[in-house]
């Protein structure tokens, strides 16, 4: 079945590439153009042919099995008395990652909740409170990841700051929306009772949405789900660091387990970082710097973290094209999403 954007959930429209866009692509391209001057390609394309391919099938099943349940996991954080069907939750996420993959500005977010609005399977409040919820969720399981490497390893200075930082904003943040939820009535009655001027309409839309938001944050008061979405969460890392480590063993790169988690810990934190689609420079420099504690073979280091990224990549957007297919979603429609039109 063809989507249709409805009126209610249209985006303004825009610029595909906001400045954030323009400075994350400048910042990739940056990226690019040293690791070109700084990388012996010859050695890198050397170490490439030393990898056997059958390490290529394991790593992609890997990453289906922990974007699976991922999916699964976003199913109960979305605040509807009859949970997605699991098939379609899977179609939507990798949608949304096929599009982070290619689009400028990350969309995939903010498309697979329009998607699951326009499918009729969750109002766009519930939807977006749900992506919500999954990145806190992500960013505390990164984070934590991150501290129980740092009485194992000695993390840059950079690393640890950044942990911390994402940390404090976790908890600052989890702690708004379980408030928000709290009191839900106090935002019902700061809504002006008289909507007579622009100053008033204005207070009174935005307290509404706030409210539909509030409520879509139900999840959070069900204990049966939180808890089976933090096991999901957990049991997703777990086997996305172990395809980490399969790919890392596949080139035979000199460095203990503990590399798999400090490279999940260090992309996923720099996913925060603006850059081109499919987080391109950013990616593979977050990646050689973390194996740079336990090997100073560079060429070995990059050509893991294009091999890493580069499958990621193809596997996200292979998905999200089965995705669309299944869902019956128009890729030019995905696009349109985007660009808000």
């Amino acid at each position: 079945m063809r989507q249709e954007l409805s009126e209610a959930t249209r985006p303004r429209r825009g610029s595909r590439w906001s400045r954030a866009s323009l400075l994350g692509a400048g910042l990739s391209a940056g990226i690019v153009i040293a690791a070109s001057r700084l990388v012996d390609w010859g050695e890198t394309i050397a170490v490439f042919r030393s990898v056997a391919p059958f390490w290529i099938l394991p790593f992609v099943a890997l990453n289906v099995a922990g974007i699976a349940l991922l999916a699964l996991r976003w199913r109960l954080l979305i605040a509807t008395a009859t949970l997605v069907p699991a098939g379609r939750s899977f179609n939507l996420l990798t949608i949304g990652l096929a599009a982070n993959a290619t689009l400028p500005g990350r969309p995939g977010d903010i498309i697979r909740a329009v998607l699951l609005r326009q499918a009729g399977l969750a109002s766009f409040s519930q939807a977006l409170a749900s992506v919500v919820l999954e990145r806190l969720a992500d960013v505390g399981s990164i984070c934590a990841l991150g501290f129980l490497l740092l009485g194992l390893v000695p993390l840059p200075l950079e690393v640890r700051l950044a942990l911390l930082m994402f940390s404090a904003a976790c908890i600052g943040f989890l702690g708004l929306l379980l408030l928000l939820r709290r009191q839900r009535s106090w935002i019902a009655r700061l809504a002006p009772a008289h909507r007579s001027t622009p100053g008033q309409r204005l207070m009174g839309t935005l307290l509404d949405r706030l409210g539909q938001f509030a409520d879509a944050l139900g999840a959070l008061h069900d204990p049966r789900r939180v808890l089976a979405a933090t096991l999901l969460t957990f049991c997703a890392w777990v086997v996305l660091t172990a395809a980490i480590l399969l790919l890392i063993r596949a080139f035979d790169l000199p460095v203990p387990a503990a590399a798999a988690v400090l490279v999940i810990v260090t992309t996923n934190l720099g996913a925060a970082i603006p850059s081109s689609p499919g987080n391109i420079g950013i990616y593979h420099f977050l990646a050689v710097l973390a194996l740079s504690l336990w090997t100073s073979d560079r060429s070995a280091a990059v050509a893991f973290a294009v091999a890493a990224h580069l499958l990621s990549i193809i596997t996200h957007i292979a998905l999200g094209l089965i995705g669309a297919w299944a869902e019956g979603i128009q890729l030019l429609r995905v696009k349109m999403l985007a660009a808000g039109e």
